[in-house]
């Protein structure tokens, strides 16, 4: 059943431009690297070099075990890495015939979900009526479901279809971080600079400078792990609302959320999410 806009729906309606050249078909291609190929290859450059440094330690320590942990952490980093950029975020198909849009020639359309109104806008690139929580994305020239954001580092978006692999991804992060922590402590207690004492400043004044390198390798890897340990609390938070970080940051429904049912509804919802390339 078609709703009428009301005056309420058109006041709130913004009609989405579009960008020059962005009419034929711009999807990502799975063949490539996506639309940010030189922000993916800062990142995997990145996790080698985490890699490279960890090793640096342990190749002083001699315990062949850690070439195979950490062997196979960042082996798995690289692999999520790979999985993401080439998943289907949840890319909205296109309508290649336009004589319906072309005839009634309306600006938008309404619909009820959860109880709520939404304003279903016209993507001039997509030449869809976009159903709720679906985005477009210029970077990868589609319309995207359940649109979270575009992430310039794995060079795809993140929606619908492999958000629960993107929270694989930053939790399997987090924990390869926070091991990585407690092996260079466990590194610096062996070499006996601190003999226990590690509440002194001034101890850890003369390891910064004595032991620069393992000095600079902890630092790194606490602000990572830090950086992780943010990333994953943030999107626990927007699990447990059934909300997306563009959502969170837009304020579509202005200040509510006619997606939230509760804490374990929305946990559940998560759980249900697809786990695939293809979606």
């Amino acid at each position: 059943m078609e709703l009428e806009l009301t005056e309420d729906d058109l006041h709130s309606y913004q009609q989405l431009a579009s960008e020059p050249g962005q009419y034929e078909d711009q999807r990502f291609l799975k063949s490539g690297l996506g639309p940010n190929p030189l922000s993916l290859v800062a990142s995997v450059l990145l996790v080698v070099l985490q890699y490279a440094l960890i090793i640096y330690l342990v190749r002083q320590d001699s315990y062949l075990r850690y070439y195979f942990y950490f062997t196979f952490i960042h082996g798995i980093s690289l692999v999520l890495m790979y999985l993401l950029n080439k998943s289907n975020p949840g890319v909205v198909k296109r309508n290649t015939d336009l004589q319906a849009y072309l005839s009634d020639a309306a600006p938008a359309t309404v619909a009820v979900l959860e109880n709520h109104r939404f304003i279903q806008r016209w993507c001039v690139d997509c030449r869809i009526y976009k159903p709720p929580r679906v985005k477009h994305c210029y970077e990868c020239g589609s319309c995207i479901a359940r649109f979270d954001h575009h992430c310039q580092w794995l060079s795809n978006c993140i929606g619908h279809n492999n958000y629960k692999l993107f929270i694989t991804f930053v939790a399997h992060f987090v924990s390869s971080m926070l091991f990585t922590v407690l092996y260079i402590a466990y590194f610096i207690r062996k070499i006996g600079f601190f003999k226990g004492l590690y509440y002194r400043l001034d101890l850890w004044l003369s390891f910064a400078v004595y032991e620069k390198m393992t000095f600079l390798i902890l630092v790194f890897f606490v602000i990572s792990a830090a950086i992780g340990a943010y990333s994953i609390l943030v999107h626990l938070y927007f699990i447990a609302k059934n909300m997306t970080y563009y959502e969170y940051v837009s304020n579509p429904y202005g200040g509510t959320n006619p997606f939230d049912r509760g804490a374990l509804e929305n946990l559940l919802f998560f759980f249900r999410l697809p786990l695939t390339l293809d979606g």
